[in-house]
Formats: structure tokens, C-alpha cells, sequence
């Protein structure tokens, strides 16, 4: 009949026959030696194996029904049961069946691109067919036997006649018909001449005053020492009227040199004696007398 024991039984060894109590120590030892269920590979169900595993023995697989699935040693596909292309005994060089581009699909050999690949490249180098030949030609060389002319690229009116012996156009020539010479020109018509105005032409002051008659017809002079002359204008042309314009430095003589006429109206002045007075003297040369004859004195200003 059953026993119910009110503490527990103390065991004096781990169990050696099936039938006998084990000690709990006994029974956790033993379980931790076991592996976790999660960890294992079970003999039924889907489950994904992650690592590398290595067999002792080749697995057995089913027949491969997915792309993922191994391929079993005894699956037909993998015999040489198939008939090959039919395809050439022999490709040795040189042997009795030689394979031809033809046999393979390919272009025939060109013996024109073979000897061009065999040129090589060299820089700014320019292909050209010489003498039958492929060759690599310079350009100085290919310009040579091309032997163009201005024609040859749209250029035949175009020469290389210095800018100074350039031809004008026609149109350009018939403006410049209409235009007058610098030199001695000859007018038709009523000719208009427009208002011409010159600065004065400041003179410096000296023993003797220096005048070129070519810088203008109105001349300025401020006096600042007494006796000096106003000296022979050079350059002179005939017709030409000059106009002097003298400032008073104070009681100074002054004197003119001979190529200066007087006439019986206009004589030889005496110049004002105020500081900052101005007076005008004005002439006009005649080149067959080769003077500057007085047309006008006025004082005073």
C-alpha cells in the first residue's frame, strides 16, 4: 500500500538500474549536459540551419524541386548522355582541320585592316593610302600631295598682295572721288568753310621773343623785363595774319625786329607803361617783301 512521507528521503547513491530513485543533483547535472531544444536539429519540420556544418558521411537529399535545392549525384541532367555540336576534329595550326572565322562566326580576316592595325600610333599622325598601300603620313606630307589651291577651299578671289597694294572697291573708290586732296585741292561750287577759332599761343619772354608763325595767328606775351625784341616769326606763310596780344609789365621799352613794315596810319608803337595793361598789335606777311606789314595797333585794355 502507499507511503506518504512527511520529509525527504535521503538516497545513499545515484541510481545504477532503471527502476531506482535519483537524487535531484543527479538529475540536474544530467539535464544541463543536454542541449537546448531551440539549438537542436529535429528529425521532422522546416527549419533553417545557420554556419557551416560539416558532415562525416554525404547527405542524402530528395530530388531538387526548388533553385535553392541541392542537386543529387544520380540526376540525369548531369550525364553525358546530351549529343554535342558538331564542331571541328582538329584546330591545331596548321593541321588538316584548320578553324576558319567562317566556323566560329566570325568576320573573314582583312588583310587591309591587318596591315593597318600593324602601323601603330604616332601623334598627330594622319592615315593615308600611298603608293597602295596604307601608310602614316604627316600632315606637312599630306599637304604636299594634296597640292591645294585657294580655290580648292572657297578662297580663289583671296591673295596675298601686301596691305599697301590692296585694291579698294569699287563702292569705297567712288566715296573717296567725292573727297577733296589735302594738297592743293580744287573745289566746284559754293564752297561753306566753317568758323575756325585757335587759342592764344602763349610766347615766352626774352631778349629776344621766339614766334613760330605755324602754331596759330594769336599769340600772348606778358612782359617782365625791360629792352627785349620780338624776334622774326619762323615758318611764316604768305597771306597769313598774326594777331599779338602784349601784357605790361610796368615802364618797359620794347622793339621789333626788322622784318616788322609800318605804313603812314600804323607806325611802330610805344607799348602801355601800366603793369596789366594789354595791348594788340596785329600784321600780315607778304612773302614777295618778305615782311610782316602793321594792319592794326589798339591800346590800353
Amino acid at each position: 500500500m502507499g507511503r506518504t512521507f512527511t520529509t525527504p528521503v535521503v538516497l545513499p547513491a545515484d541510481p545504477t538500474s532503471g527502476l531506482e530513485a535519483a537524487t535531484k543533483a543527479y538529475v540536474d547535472t544530467g539535464d544541463a549536459a543536454k542541449a537546448n531544444d531551440s539549438a537542436v536539429v529535429h528529425n521532422s519540420g522546416t527549419e533553417t540551419i545557420a554556419g557551416a556544418k560539416t558532415f562525416s558521411t554525404p547527405p542524402i537529399v530528395p530530388i531538387p524541386t526548388l533553385n535553392q535545392h541541392p542537386v543529387r549525384n544520380d540526376d540525369g541532367r548531369l550525364t553525358n548522355a546530351r549529343t554535342p555540336t558538331a564542331h571541328k576534329t582538329s584546330h591545331a595550326t596548321g593541321g588538316s582541320d584548320v578553324l576558319s572565322p567562317s566556323d566560329i562566326g566570325a568576320q573573314p580576316v582583312d588583310t587591309e585592316l591587318t596591315s593597318i592595325a600593324g602601323l601603330g600610333v604616332t601623334n598627330d599622325s594622319v592615315l593615308q593610302g600611298k603608293a597602295g598601300v596604307w601608310a602614316l603620313r604627316t600632315p606637312a606630307q599630306l599637304k604636299t600631295d594634296l597640292a591645294l589651291a585657294a580655290a580648292d577651299v572657297g578662297l580663289g578671289s583671296v591673295t596675298n598682295t601686301s596691305d599697301a597694294g590692296k585694291p579698294v572697291s569699287t563702292a569705297q573708290q567712288t566715296a573717296l572721288d567725292l573727297k577733296a586732296n589735302l594738297a592743293g585741292p580744287t573745289f566746284s561750287g559754293t564752297l561753306t568753310v566753317p568758323r575756325i577759332i585757335t587759342p592764344p599761343v602763349t610766347l615766352t619772354d626774352a631778349a629776344t621773343v621766339l614766334v613760330d608763325a605755324s602754331l596759330g595767328n594769336h599769340f600772348r606775351l606778358t612782359l617782365t623785363a625791360t629792352g627785349h625784341t620780338m624776334g622774326a616769326p619762323s615758318n611764316p606763310t604768305d597771306g597769313q595774319k598774326i594777331l599779338f596780344e602784349i601784357i605790361s609789365g610796368g615802364a618797359f621799352t620794347f622793339a621789333w625786329n626788322a622784318i616788322y613794315g609800318w605804313g603812314t596810319d600804323v607806325v611802330v608803337p610805344t607799348l602801355s607803361q601800366t603793369a596789366a595793361k594789354v595791348d594788340y598789335v596785329g600784321f600780315i606777311y607778304n612773302s614777295s617783301a618778305t615782311k610782316w606789314r602793321g594792319l592794326a595797333v589798339a591800346k590800353g585794355y
